[in-house]
């Protein structure tokens, strides 16, 4: 049985938001998606340099969105559990390759 655990990670979001305002991925620039002020303190720096701006960025973000992100935390988790298994039968037959 596959499970899938939900979790908050700062460091992994930072590597996100880098990641996405410096590459084009799937034919979309997403720091256009990103306001102008807060992709231009990303893009083109290492990703050590953007992380200087993006942790206090997202730690404010999270701590101002706290009872949001619990809220969305404890659907998301609750639709794994409830079909999750589903998904993963599903993801199976597509591939053609089990999932580990």
């Amino acid at each position: 049985m596959v499970h899938i655990k939900i979790k908050r990670d700062i460091r992994k979001d930072a590597w996100n938001w880098w990641e996405a305002c410096n590459k084009i991925s799937y034919g979309t620039d997403w720091k256009k998606r990103v306001p102008q002020k807060i992709w231009k303190k990303i893009y083109g720096k290492t990703f050590s340099e953007a992380c200087v701006f993006l942790l206090p960025y997202l730690r404010q973000h999270y701590k101002k969105h706290d009872k949001e992100l619990r809220m969305i935390h404890k659907e998301t988790s609750s639709l794994f559990t409830q079909y999750g298994q589903t998904a993963f039968a599903l993801m199976e037959d597509v591939t053609g390759h089990p999932l580990y």
